[in-house]
């Protein structure tokens, strides 16, 4: 073969080459999503039924204490019944920090997978760019090696 013909060549194989590859890694860049989308969806998922389980606990421990109020035979005003709405206020508190701290887990999964989709596709395209580019510098290297030896058919 010939230097242009080898050049060429090469560049062929870059060219194609790059393209391959940035299809693959479009492929994986698009699983990853989905994965980081599906974790995303399960950490809400896992609020919402922890929120349910400690809000049924909850209702409980007030039927309970509402129970034994009545059986002491405590009024209205009782300190008792102070006890059952500081339980109760304390309740509302857990529940909201809850949904607070599992919007933030979520929030900060959505971002770290679009951090993580945004750094591979700029990889991807970064090494798509150097294909061309490898393509393009062997095109140059074959017609340089044309002008000075011929397609290599006994030309010059």
């Amino acid at each position: 073969m010939s230097m242009a013909g080898f050049y060429i060549a090469s560049s062929a194989t870059k060219l194609f080459g790059g393209r391959k590859r940035r299809k693959a890694d479009k492929k994986a860049i698009a699983e990853q999503e989905r994965l980081d989308l599906a974790n995303i969806q399960l950490e809400k998922l896992e609020t919402e039924e922890s929120i349910r389980r400690t809000l049924e606990s909850q209702g409980k421990t007030i039927g309970t204490q509402r129970s034994q109020a009545g059986a002491s035979g405590f009024g209205v005003g009782s300190s008792l019944d102070r006890y059952i709405a500081s339980t109760q206020a304390e309740h509302s508190s857990d529940i909201d920090w809850m949904r607070t701290s599992g919007a933030s887990r979520a929030a900060i999964g959505e971002r770290e997978a679009a951090a993580r989709k945004d750094a591979a596709d700029a990889v991807s395209k970064g090494n798509y760019t150097s294909s061309i580019t490898g393509a393009i510098g062997s095109g140059m290297s074959a017609g340089v090696a044309h002008n000075k030896f011929g397609w290599g058919f006994g030309e010059k």
